[in-house]
């Protein structure tokens, strides 16, 4: 039955398709990428019915996928009608679609990159993107999201891996629904690949503390190496939080697994010195000086430029931490909402605020578990890393953006802390495939 009814809205969405492009209002190579879109997902989401506790996974899929290219759209309009045209997506896109029409020809571009290394990276991808079928904008906007989406789907796969309990649904319509996931990282540019990285990243994690097999290193130093190359700050609370977490948790008790714990823990460090002396080249900064008031005032100088500036100081001491997390996470507040984006933010981050100060009690008793949780010990560092990181801007706009990147793993700590499980008796079988199955306690 609910097969039938998924068809019947496949093929009801199909037929509004067809009518739309039949009358003019959609053109048809975007209706036709939007059912190749729709279509590969769907075959994804009915994969999911062959795990054990995939009954309920593939219509939330769907779903889920429905209301990202919803969410894409709104960005897209938000971007021709609001801002009329003017935004890093319209750059991208028309980059790419030049790149792409030289790389079909077999010939290496040469003049038509522009900007910084991170920004003629994703100039570079779209046009990779784009060379089997180069589409219209908003075409452009539906691969990203796509794309992102796919991330999202690795950062359940990741907690799913890591904790499997009762709260999989909590965390699964969190990380697909979120109105920021949503909203933010579904139109071209760096957003949404970076969405993908964290999640290839956070998969490739909770498989590595399962266990510490070499084969899971691959995948980690690709999302590394792509993060590096788009913001090398992220690629470094990365790395950061997974060498702190190797240090904290407790030891495997395999004799092999602990050889290769050993080696992880010291290709994490030397990863880790990588990683932070790219990042100081990258943003001009003496990786031996002590200093970094010169770096953190023209950042400051950069981001409190705008509508959006607000007052504040950057993470120096305990006692700039409160302040800190307030601004990066929720903020705007609702008194500080000037547009109707500004209200969708700050109402999203008072219900979440709220949610985090219900649940404290029982996410501070939780700590005491962490050493046994590595993937939540994980989430702890890179959101305590990221509130750090940030708390150098002070544009609204820009952390509304940017925390989309931070916000799967505030979620896998509401939910695996701060949500109690349901008796044993409740809980769902799970499945023993090699892409999802959960990591044995």
């Amino acid at each position: 039955m609910r097969e039938t009814v998924i068809w019947v809205g496949v093929g009801a969405l199909a037929a509004v398709f067809g009518g739309l492009v039949g009358f003019g209002v959609v053109d048809a190579g975007l209706a036709l990428l939007t059912m190749v879109l729709l279509v590969t997902v769907g075959v994804v989401a009915f994969r999911l019915r062959t795990l054990r506790d995939g009954s309920w996974l593939p219509q939330l899929v769907l779903g889920a996928y429905v209301v990202k290219l919803m969410g894409s759209a709104v960005r897209y309009s938000v971007l021709v009608y609001l801002y009329e045209g003017v935004g890093d997506a319209t750059g991208y896109h028309g980059r790419g679609w030049r790149l792409a029409e030289i790389w079909s020809t077999f010939t290496v571009p040469t003049t038509e990159l522009a900007g910084s290394a991170s920004t003629r990276f994703v100039q570079q991808v779209t046009g990779l993107i784009y060379v089997p079928y180069r589409p219209s904008m908003l075409g452009g906007f539906f691969i990203f999201a796509t794309l992102a989406f796919f991330g999202q789907l690795l950062l359940y796969a990741a907690y799913r891996r890591a904790e499997p309990d009762s709260r999989l649904k909590w965390y699964a319509a969190a990380v697909l629904f979120f109105p920021t996931l949503v909203f933010w990282p579904s139109s071209i540019g760096k957003e949404s690949l970076m969405i993908l990285l964290i999640g290839t990243g956070a998969y490739a994690v909770a498989r590595l503390f399962d266990g510490y097999r070499l084969r899971w290193v691959l995948l980690f130093g690709a999302a590394l190496a792509g993060a590096t190359a788009i913001r090398v700050h992220i690629a470094v609370l990365l790395v950061a939080s997974f060498s702190v977490t190797i240090l904290l948790t407790r030891r495997p008790t395999g004799g092999g697994a602990r050889v290769r714990r050993v080696a992880f823990m010291a290709a994490a460090m030397l990863s880790f010195v990588l990683v932070v002396t790219l990042a100081a080249e990258r943003f001009d900064i003496d990786p031996g000086g002590s200093d970094l008031n010169p770096f953190l005032t023209e950042l400051e100088r950069r981001t409190q430029q705008g509508g959006s500036a607000v007052e504040g100081r950057p993470v120096t001491s305990l006692a700039d931490v409160p302040a800190a997390i307030g601004r990066v996470l929720f903020r705007p507040y609702p008194t500080e909402a000037h547009n109707a984006q500004a209200v969708f933010s700050s109402l999203e981050g008072v219900a979440l605020m709220a949610l985090l100060i219900w649940r404290l009690p029982r996410m501070i008793r939780g700590l005491s578990s962490l050493r046994r949780r590595p993937y939540l010990m994980f989430s702890l560092f890179f959101t305590i890393g990221f509130v750090i990181v940030f708390s150098a801007v002070f544009n609204l706009g820009i952390l509304a953006r940017q925390r989309s990147q931070a916000l799967p793993f505030v979620l896998a700590l509401l939910v695996g802390l701060g949500w109690p499980q349901a008796p044993p008796g409740d809980h769902s079988e799970r499945d023993e495939s090699p892409l999802s199955k959960p990591r044995s306690r």
